[in-house]
């Protein structure tokens, strides 16, 4: 990109896509420590964005494209992420709370050390994500498959599942 962005010229170029009914490309974009919280990214594309550190609470990222994108710190509570492609994504440390990621792909995702409390993990593709000492605690996971992920240290209390969840090989929930 070739404009340096601000939290302003992102909120007209989010205006702009909606008009056309596209979502905003802002691949590769610097986004970090911007305040987009409530912003309407739907199916926007932030494939290896920088949105560290930025606040995106209560956003709407449904079916947004994160593919790589870096989220370490991230304010993302009560944002909807819904059916989007968070896979290879860093969250680390990344706070999720109240958030819902239903249907949405974070394999291979950093999660280490992020608040994952009372967030909405349904049939969510966690393969291979890196979920040490996080804190899953009152989490849904009911169909969302978790194989061959690292849980170590994670915070499970009170966390809802069903028989569909699949769990890493040899854990016991």
């Amino acid at each position: 990109m070739a404009t340096k962005l601000t939290p302003k010229k992102v909120a007209a170029m989010v205006a702009r896509s909606q008009n056309q009914k596209q979502g905003v490309d802002l691949s590769g974009a610097d986004l970090s420590g911007f305040d987009l919280s409530g912003i309407d990214l739907y199916r926007a594309d932030l494939r290896q964005a920088d949105l560290s550190q930025a606040n995106l609470q209560k956003a709407n990222l449904e079916k947004a494209n994160l593919r790589q994108s870096n989220l370490e710190k991230t304010d993302l509570q009560k944002a909807d992420l819904s059916k989007a492609n968070l896979s290879w994504a860093n969250l680390k440390g990344a706070n999720l709370r109240g958030a819902n990621l239903k249907d949405a792909d974070m394999r291979w995702a950093n999660l280490a050390n992020a608040d994952l409390r009372e967030v909405d993990l349904r049939r969510t593709d966690l393969r291979d994500a890196d979920l040490a000492a996080a804190d899953l605690r009152k989490a849904n996971l009911n169909g969302a498959s978790l194989r061959r992920s690292n849980l170590r240290e994670a915070n499970l209390k009170k966390v809802n599942y069903d028989q569909m969840t699949e769990w890493p090989k040899g854990f016991s929930p």
